[in-house]
Parts: structure tokens; sequence; C-alpha cells
């Protein structure tokens, strides 16, 4: 499912009175996953759709959102060659 659903608890909803003039509240909410379990397509981490107490909560669409690498680049200086470029450098030296 690609849907969030919270609910507030009682009498700790402080942060929703300190709405803006527009009528919105902005607030960070930290998620963890468990990655056998929960899983969205192509790797997307976050709900679609996120519901406070009924109501629908605006969300950046899936596209803001920059996508992680498949891969990294390959280290081509490893310690290896390092070492072998250090007792080149000072045989020549």
């Amino acid at each position: 499912d690609d849907t969030g659903m919270f609910y507030g608890m009682k009498y700790f909803n402080d942060l929703l009175m300190e709405a803006g003039p527009s009528g919105n509240v902005q607030s960070e909410v930290l998620l963890q996953k468990n990655k056998e379990t929960f899983t969205f397509n192509q790797g997307w981490a976050f709900p679609r759709r996120v519901y406070f107490n009924g109501e629908e909560c605006m969300m950046p669409s899936p596209d803001s959102y920059p996508y992680l690498p498949n891969s990294s680049p390959k280290n081509v200086l490893n310690f290896q060659t390092f070492i072998i470029s250090f007792l080149l450098f000072l045989a020549l030296w």
C-alpha cells in the first residue's frame, strides 16, 4: 500500500494550534521500515498519500525527490595500487 495513516494523540496536538495564515502546518515525521515486509515499487520509500486525523495532507510528488543510484562508481585507486606506486616512487627517488 502507498498510503500512510496517522492519528494525533489527545492533549499532544499543540503543533496543530500553530497553523500559519493559510492553515498550513509543517512537521517532520521519522519513519522506520522493515525491508522484508515494507517495499514500494522502484525503491520508493515514502507514502504517496498521508492522512492525519482523517484529512489528507499535501505531499510533494514523487518526481520532485531525487532518485538514489543503483550502484556507485568503482574505486580505481585501491590499497594495493597505492602500495605499489609508493614503492616505485621510493625506488626511483
